[in-house]
């Protein structure tokens, strides 16, 4: 009798508890371990440098107009074509949903694209127009 004691005291459940705190750490481990990139690391831009940039909060107002050395313009990470471009920020200017643009242009990048995209910023009547920029101490 002894015996089947023993043998109905041994077949319990299994207690998950020490294993669910090892996968919580894990979890934690690779949350802290992981490198979360910029969102802007699809587009290869190489920013002008400055001295004294002024820092610039994004919010949902702000978009981003990032230019490539080859003169793709890209809104908020999503190429798109130059008159699509002008579309985009009319429409967003004419609904509100913008109030500031920030611009990312390649250093070698060609001023006429700059220009273009300028005029196309006025004719859209934005203007808080700012130029994201690397840090300097030259």
């Amino acid at each position: 009798m002894s015996i089947a004691k023993r043998i109905e005291t041994t077949s319990g459940d299994v207690d998950i508890t020490p294993l669910l705190d090892v996968m919580f750490l894990l979890v934690i481990f690779f949350m802290v371990a992981t490198s979360f990139n910029d969102e802007t690391h699809a587009i290869d831009i190489d920013l002008p440098r400055a001295v004294n940039p002024r820092i610039l909060t994004l919010d949902d107002r702000v978009m981003t107009v990032s230019i490539s050395a080859e003169g793709r313009h890209f809104l908020n990470d999503r190429e798109l074509e130059p008159e699509r471009l002008f579309t985009a920020l009319e429409s967003a200017s004419a609904e509100g949903r913008v109030e500031r643009v920030l611009i990312k242009a390649d250093a070698t990048a060609d001023y006429r694209y700059i220009a273009e995209l300028l005029d196309v910023l006025s004719i859209a009547r934005i203007d808080g127009i700012s130029f994201a920029v690397q840090y300097s101490e030259f």
